[in-house]
């Protein structure tokens, strides 16, 4: 598990006014594994201050990047605050950290909601942005990345398991299918909802130019499974919203399936990596499993079973 950053009132007052803001309040939240945030207070507004525990200062760059991108095609997500010194990113004992404008609200796991339609709304909105030419090519844990979940022993079923969606994924990808830029990460801690409705979807750290249709899946098996079960609703709800602003092909409708089930395996993999090779974790060393059991919910599924679910 990654070490976290443990920051004194100077230290965070300090960074603060690097970025010129002279702050009034902070406090620690609840962050990612790899990362360490403070929420930030002053006068006017309020603000995350982020370490990245792990991640590279071109990786996190790569993240400013998008950030800024996403807010000059007006799309709205979280906003970076420039630290006064003009350089995209500021260092904290050689670990990178942005400082981003709080959003007000929640995320969906903790926060449900009724409508779904605007979270699929925006989801095309985004889609329809242009992929910026420095935006990765490749999913950061799709398939290309998959494999090296394999051979470490720690799980055997679960790789022996791993291994046959690795084959099944390679065998059937739709290669053909529109390309976009993509979230790749849309799980409900990724959406922020406010007073029971959506308001944005946050953290593109996964973005990049890949198929459309592997977004709609992963919001699927992101958002729309409900004590194992896919919710008809919300699933429902999501690609109505989304075919307002944007029409799906008939071959993106029928790839869905294929794309919740790939999501849901590439989305386990990195579970097992990350919390059992990487950085291991006791309390969620058993992540992938439970993400395995529902993505193997969606494969035993028929695609007339499948479709009834999401139309």
């Amino acid at each position: 598990m990654a070490k976290h950053t443990i920051l004194t009132e100077n230290q965070v007052r300090d960074i603060a006014l690097s970025f010129s803001i002279k702050i009034s309040n902070y406090r620690p939240i609840e962050a990612g594994e790899a990362n360490t945030s403070y929420l930030l207070e002053d006068s006017n507004d309020q603000y995350v201050l982020t370490i990245f525990e792990t991640k590279t200062k071109k990786e996190v760059l790569e993240i400013a990047k998008i950030l800024d991108y996403l807010k000059g095609h007006n799309y709205p997500t979280t906003k970076l605050i420039s630290p006064s010194n003009n350089h995209r990113i500021h260092e904290f004992e050689g670990k990178p950290l942005l400082i981003k404008k709080w959003i007000q609200g929640g995320n969906l796991r903790e926060n449900p909601i009724q409508d779904y339609l605007p979270i699929g709304e925006s989801l095309a909105i985004l889609h329809k942005i242009p992929a910026p030419s420095f935006l990765s090519r490749e999913h950061p844990f799709g398939i290309i990345e998959m494999p090296k979940s394999l051979g470490h022993g720690i799980d055997p079923g679960y790789e022996i398991w791993l291994q046959d969606k690795i084959a099944y994924i390679n065998k059937y990808l739709p290669s053909s299918l529109p390309k976009c830029f993509i979230h790749g990460d849309l799980f409900d801690d990724n959406i922020l909802v406010d007073q029971r409705e959506f308001i944005s979807i946050i953290d593109f750290e996964d973005s990049c130019k890949y198929f459309r249709a592997y977004d709609l899946g992963s919001i699927l098996f992101g958002v729309c499974i409900e004590k194992g079960k896919l919710n008809k609703s919300r699933a429902s709800q999501i690609l109505k919203g989304y075919q307002k602003i944007s029409k799906l092909k008939s071959e993106e409708i029928d790839a869905i399936q294929f794309f919740t089930i790939y999501a849901g395996a590439a989305i386990s993999a990195w579970h097992y990596m990350a919390y059992n090779i990487q950085h291991p974790n006791p309390k969620m060393k058993n992540w992938h499993q439970q993400t395995m059991r529902k993505t193997e919910q969606i494969f035993q599924m028929t695609k007339e079973e499948f479709s009834n679910l999401i139309n």
